[in-house]
């Protein structure tokens, strides 16, 4: 999949915050979760719970979800602290978000951002990139992907240029 600013993005949806409350927390979710696009329609502000871990506020959904009926195991999604106020900050609503997805907001957010090629299930992928560039393993990026396989979680989490070269240069 094609590299992303998203440093640009977060600009863009900054920018939007106050007009479009809903469509930027759900993005803004979309990018920092790696939820997939579905789990957070689907979800509901019932499902939403707050526990705190290290002094900060962070939210969490547990669900039913792609693989339930296989195996038995709900589903969750940690919200870190930011998003747990946007989410707060919502007029309250039966979904979480209190919208479907924002097809038009996010065209416009994308050709703003020049992300034309960008999908929203792009911002999963990205988020599994990300994590192994940092050192997150991959056992770690399964489970918060909820993926019951890693070799599931390494089709989305290919390694970046960078994390390669770096690899090749320590074993080298």
């Amino acid at each position: 999949f094609p590299s992303h600013d998203n440093s640009r993005a977060v600009e863009v949806l900054n920018a939007k915050r106050t007009e479009y409350p809903r469509e930027t927390a759900f993005i803004f979710a979309l990018m920092f979760t790696g939820a997939r696009p579905l789990s957070l329609i689907k979800a509901t502000r019932k499902q939403f719970n707050t526990y705190t871990h290290n002094g900060e506020v962070w939210g969490k959904i547990v669900f039913d979800g792609k693989s339930t009926a296989k195996t038995g195991e709900k589903e969750r999604v940690d919200f870190p602290p930011y998003l747990v106020k946007m989410i707060e900050d919502l007029p309250i609503s039966e979904t979480l978000f209190g919208i479907k997805f924002p097809t038009k907001f996010w065209n416009d957010v994308r050709e703003e951002a020049k992300l034309e090629g960008m999908w929203a299930r792009d911002w999963r992928r990205t988020f599994a990139s990300l994590g192994l560039s940092e050192n997150v393993s991959i056992d770690s990026l399964a489970e918060v992907l909820n993926h019951q396989s890693t070799q599931t979680t390494k089709i989305y989490a290919r390694l970046l240029s960078e994390k390669r070269t770096e690899t090749v240069n320590t074993v080298s």
